[in-house]
């Protein structure tokens, strides 16, 4: 069946979990959607009526169907849409924000745009929305300690995109003394 449709399966991944009936349906969703499946990946990991309803969803929504999209929860990701729209426009509605859980979004954007950082989420930076909200403030707590901005030419300091592990590793000291009252900066919640 990845023969027939050109499906490189050389890495294996998520095309070995379905049956060869559910990749014809899948490849024929894409074909009929504009969506792209020759590399496999993400568009393999839902069931084909899952992946119909978040492309029937992006396309009426405005959004592009690829990446992370794929593993959204269509009644999540229309939550999502709906909220963001409502409350910050068109232009926050894509595939970076959106696919984000709707929960998450109702606690991260407000502060956000209290603080005026929304316009880092529409750079290529997006990955902001992974952190909870005591993340963010404590990221922007070691940013402020070392002498950063947190919006760094439109986009949010790279701070914020790196893994836990990697942010742990490289501000260690830095993340004890915002945990700490002997900066001032202590987490008072």
């Amino acid at each position: 069946v990845c023969k027939k449709h050109g499906i490189d399966y050389s890495k294996g991944g998520l095309l070995f979990t379905k049956k060869p009936e559910e990749i014809e349906e899948i490849v024929n969703i894409c074909k009929e959607y504009g969506i792209s499946y020759e590399q496999g990946g993400g568009v393999f990991k839902s069931k084909p009526e899952t992946l119909r309803r978040i492309a029937e969803i992006c396309k009426c929504e405005g959004v592009e169907v690829k990446g992370g999209i794929f593993f959204a929860n269509p009644d999540k990701l229309q939550q999502s849409i709906n909220y963001v729209r409502h409350n910050y426009g068109d232009m926050f509605v894509n595939r970076m924000i959106v696919f984000q859980n709707p929960e998450r979004l109702m606690e991260v954007m407000p502060y956000l745009e209290k603080q005026g950082y929304l316009e880092g989420l529409l750079g290529k930076s997006a990955g902001i929305l992974s952190l909870t909200l005591d993340e963010i403030k404590e990221r922007e707590r070691v940013i402020e300690l070392t002498g950063g901005s947190v919006i760094v030419h439109g986009n949010f300091n790279p701070v914020f995109g790196q893994t836990r592990k990697l942010y742990k590793e490289k501000y260690g000291e830095v993340i004890k003394r915002v945990n700490s009252d002997e900066s001032g900066y202590g987490s008072h919640k």
